[in-house]
């Protein structure tokens, strides 16, 4: 027993050593609106383009693109493959407006003759996908690049600030009109007061079906174990079941007395 508790404290220790070391990297680096990885990874701007829906279908308003095919998937998110100039093709999150689409760039992954392709081209030590979750503004202002922030609580000032804008990625399968399927990567701007907000991991804001699963999952959590006993204290209680019982004892028949 007092073994197990050193461990527990060491391994407490351990944490809190390195979670310091983590959070002074991170103060130390500063905030960047377009992070490079120390100069090591350029960083890539996303594109969007906009579009207008007829009768006859999407049509991109910017010249050199035609679109491919459009799939809807659950939730109501729309994804478009576009063909640039250039005849490769390429996949867009579509967001409706009043007046217009808008369609912005994303990443994705396909099997190609059994070959693995990432945006457009066989995966490799050169192409692979690109770094995702950034900063799109600090403080309604891009772009930014603070440099060392040593105090901690101005770190998650600017991060929770409403006009301080993060940007998050989410996956997602789409079958294609061959019957294909391509897992696409989608970004969502998002203000740094929701995404620092406590409950967002269990779908607290999510939708109402979403809400309705996190509460079973709570219930389940909270009601289930209590007329549950413990696996040792059912062995203890129970007389079949306790641990190296020795099988019951019948009384010898009395001498001169014969059995059948």
């Amino acid at each position: 027993m007092a073994s197990t508790t050193w461990v527990q404290f060491l391994k407490g220790g351990l944490l809190i050593i390195f979670s310091i070391i983590l959070v002074g990297a991170v103060l130390v680096r500063g905030i960047s609106t377009e992070p490079d990885q120390g100069g090591q990874v350029p960083f890539y701007e996303y594109q969007q383009l906009t579009a207008t829906r007829t009768d006859d279908g999407l049509t991109v308003t910017e010249p050199g693109w035609q679109v491919v095919q459009e799939q809807e998937i659950k939730a109501g998110l729309v994804f478009v493959q576009l063909r640039g100039e250039s005849g490769g093709t390429s996949w867009w999150n579509a967001h409706e407006g009043e007046d217009q689409v808008v369609l912005n760039e994303t990443q994705w992954v396909e099997t190609v003759d059994g070959q693995k392709w990432i945006n457009g081209a066989a995966a490799s030590d050169d192409n692979t996908l690109r770094q995702v979750g950034n900063l799109q503004r600090v403080n309604g202002e891009a772009p930014v690049e603070t440099g060392s922030i040593l105090n901690p609580l101005e770190f998650l000032a600017t991060m929770t600030a409403d006009d301080s804008i993060v940007r998050l990625w989410k996956p997602a399968t789409v079958t294609t009109d061959s019957g294909d399927k391509v897992t696409v990567y989608y970004w969502s701007d998002v203000s740094g007061e929701k995404v620092m907000r406590p409950g967002l991991r269990f779908k607290v804001e999510g939708t109402p079906l979403e809400r309705l699963d996190f509460l079973s999952l709570m219930l389940a959590l909270f009601l289930a174990p209590q007329p549950c006993p413990t696996s040792s204290s059912a062995i203890t209680r129970s007389p079949t079941l306790r641990p190296h019982a020795s099988p019951p004892s019948w009384p010898s028949p009395p001498s001169g007395s014969s059995t059948s």
